[in-house]
């Protein structure tokens, strides 16, 4: 939305991530929500990725407003990069995610 400043995209993005940070909560206190092969350390752990976008949010926000509008827009440009880095968690890599994909079936095939 170009005709919003730089603070009201901070804000919306900032408001966005702690919508995460609730949801991550929800599933981190239920784990009776949880699909079967996602560990239980899974949803406690992402809380940190929703808090670290809200940081770089208003990191964002307060730097457009009180230093450079440039700076900042550098900023929200590596957000999604950031996101797309941590999207299969913010410590997470493709061999335990495997893993755990793996270990889910087989409790599976023990409950049948």
């Amino acid at each position: 939305m170009p005709w919003l400043p730089l603070n009201c995209n901070a804000g919306i993005g900032g408001l966005m991530c702690l919508s995460w940070l609730l949801v991550f909560h929800v599933l981190s206190v239920n784990p009776h929500l949880l699909d079967l092969h996602v560990e239980l350390i899974f949803f406690p752990q992402e809380r940190h990725r929703a808090l670290v976008g809200f940081a770089l949010y208003v990191l964002a926000g307060l730097t457009g407003w009180l230093y450079s509008p440039t700076l900042a827009l550098v900023i929200f440009l590596a957000l999604p990069v950031f996101y797309g880095i941590t999207s299969e968690g913010l410590i997470e890599n493709r061999t335990v995610l495997l893993r755990r994909l793996d270990a889910g079936r087989r409790r599976r095939r023990g409950r049948q």
